[in-house]
């Protein structure tokens, strides 16, 4: 069950062509980076939660 949330696709990730929106940086017009961000800060916030350093 982790597994598929940790890879969780929203419905419209193959309709959804980030560098259309207006003023997105070009760093996150990319699906890859944006998972690899979010996958990177809720371990953070899991840590933090947790109190684990």
């Amino acid at each position: 069950m982790l597994h598929r949330h940790l890879n969780a696709i929203p419905y419209d990730l193959e309709e959804t062509e980030l560098s259309e929106y207006k003023n997105l940086s070009p760093k996150w017009q990319n699906w890859k980076t944006v998972k690899e961000a979010c996958s990177h800060l809720s371990t953070v916030i899991f840590d933090r939660v947790c109190d684990i350093k």
